[in-house]
């Protein structure tokens, strides 16, 4: 399963120190993607002069199976989440964002 990936949106031309935002899609933890079409990114960041960055995290029974071990401790998607926020933060200067101006935003489950 392929699932796990970060999508980063810039303005051009590239700007230096942008804010950023972060999308993190909702639907429960059941369903969603961050690749829908109606996730329009690069209008926001046009017009606002943000980086906006959206990930993927696993979801249903593949980020969230829980059975009380340590090998199946539960909430991977939520690891997946936090996994993604560190990579931002430890990387998205090659990109001309602001690790110290990063803004979550997100609607359901995200």
């Amino acid at each position: 399963e392929d699932c796990l990936y970060i999508n980063v949106i810039t303005p051009k031309p590239r700007p230096r120190n942008a804010a950023v935002m972060v999308w993190i899609f909702g639907g429960g933890f059941y369903t969603g993607t961050a690749t829908l079409d109606i996730y329009d990114y690069k209008i926001l960041a046009s017009e606002e002069n943000v980086i906006l960055v959206s990930m993927q995290y696993r979801i249903t029974c593949l980020g969230f199976l829980y059975f009380d071990t340590q090998d199946v401790p539960g909430n991977a998607g939520l690891f997946d989440q936090l996994m993604a926020l560190q990579w931002i933060r430890n990387n998205i200067h090659a990109f001309g964002g602001n690790p110290h101006n990063i803004t979550l935003f997100g609607e359901s489950a995200g």
